[in-house]
């Protein structure tokens, strides 16, 4: 259902698909002059893969004809290299001959990552043109055109009954009878990538299978647990049915519910509502790495003066980064306050700092910056009091204020510092 494009530089090959995504023929695709073709099914690809030798495409051009005329049209482009397309790596795609000056798309004005349009044509053709590329980027790109007499099924959706089942459900605009195509996928656990478009689904050697469905649904079981669909669904409504709609079902993950965190001394808990045949997935300011559990509660380190952050998201058709809960974002330890100083003289200063509603106690320390680096003056005041005058100094001396909070959790806070000079006297 959605499809990649990237900078084009170098045109590749047409492949014709008869009735399924998989098995193909190859038709070998011009460089500096124009082509044409009849084909209900045709995939436009780059030469040799991303960042290996191509041709160069200058002003080259392929028109793709449907052997009936008043038949539909779908286009998918596919980038899976670059978010944004080069324009000097670009190409525009119109409606009917070389002479056509209908502008369907154009990958570097229109497009920035995965394209998709279902169009009616004039004639039943289209045709694209490639420009100039700048000699050797990397690059990957797919153009699929598809025609057909039957319009495409729409708002495809899927809902996992449990790990190894999932239902997709679409809108097939009255049509009857529908065809299914699809692999699995099982991502390493922490990529948190996977593609949105299944460009692999045209790979000959690929695993495809195909069910059928006489309704606007259909159930697909035996998938691997905790994997990937990739899949293509379309209607069967003439002799070529390719005009259907491709997708995966990578963002099936859920949040927790009932959040619960309790900590103690040393740690923070967490917890959430149990969910059946569920792999959650969790990544933390610890580790800064997606980790994965069965388990519907986990326990990590408290470290004093820090804040914990932890991020979840549930499935069982593996991980991806949707669906997000931010589970947890606390600050454990004693807080800080802001402080400044005034009034400052050859021998004292006085300092200033905001009282916090759930601290008791703060520590004033002064200490010299600088040999001998001793503390000239230590303090402990009562909450309520927000200034405090430092006598006893010496001259033209520069010295480090901090004020600390006390508290229960963490004992102290790490404090706020102000650096200050006292005055010469003159």
């Amino acid at each position: 259902m959605m499809l990649r494009i990237t900078s084009l530089s170098s045109l590749f090959l047409i492949s014709m698909l008869p009735f399924s995504l998989s098995g193909q023929d190859t038709v070998f695709m011009g460089v500096d002059n124009h082509q044409s073709i009849v084909s209900n099914y045709c995939v436009v690809y780059t030469d040799n893969g991303p960042g290996q030798p191509h041709s160069p495409r200058v002003n080259s051009s392929y028109t793709i004809k449907a052997p009936n005329p008043s038949y539909n049209c779908k286009i998918i482009m596919h980038n899976e290299y670059e978010y944004y397309i080069n324009r000097n790596n670009s190409y525009s795609i119109y409606d009917g001959d070389t002479n056509s000056e209908n502008l369907i798309v154009r990958s570097a004005y229109d497009v920035y990552y995965d394209y998709m349009l279902y169009t009616e044509l004039d004639n039943g053709e289209i045709t694209i043109k490639f420009y100039a590329d700048n000699d050797n980027p990397p690059e990957s790109f797919e153009i699929i055109v598809q025609f057909c007499d039957c319009e495409a099924p729409a708002n495809v959706t899927h809902e996992y009954i449990d790990s190894s089942s999932v239902v997709l459900r679409w809108d097939g605009h009255g049509y009857s009878s529908f065809a299914i195509d699809y692999r699995t996928f099982s991502p390493p656990v922490g990529s948190g990538v996977l593609n949105n478009y299944p460009l692999h689904m045209s790979d000959t050697n690929a695993n495809i299978q195909t069910i059928y469905s006489n309704a606007d649904s259909v159930l697909i079981t035996g998938i691997p647990p905790y994997s990937f669909i990739h899949y293509h669904v379309y209607g069967v409504c003439d002799s070529m049915p390719m005009c259907g709609t491709l997708g995966n079902t990578s963002c099936r993950n859920f949040s927790p519910e009932n959040i619960t965190v309790t900590t103690d001394e040393d740690s923070i808990y967490v917890s959430w509502d149990s969910v059946a045949n569920a792999n959650w997935y969790m990544q933390s300011s610890l580790n800064y790495t997606w980790d994965m559990t069965t388990n519907n509660f986990a326990s990590f380190p408290k470290n004093c003066n820090t804040t914990f952050w932890l991020d979840m998201t549930g499935g069982y058709g593996g991980f991806y980064q949707c669906n997000i809960t931010y589970a947890v974002n606390q600050f454990y330890g004693c807080p800080d306050v802001s402080s400044w100083i005034s009034d400052i003289t050859p021998y004292s200063m006085k300092v200033h700092w905001r009282d916090h509603e759930d601290i008791e106690q703060y520590v004033i320390k002064c200490i010299r910056d600088g040999a001998p680096n001793d503390t000239v003056f230590c303090d402990t005041v009562s909450s309520g009091i927000e200034e405090l005058t430092i006598t006893g100094l010496e001259e033209a001396t520069r010295y480090v204020i901090k004020v600390y909070t006390l508290c229960d959790e963490c004992e102290i806070s790490t404090g706020s510092s102000n650096y200050v000079n006292t005055t010469l006297d003159r």
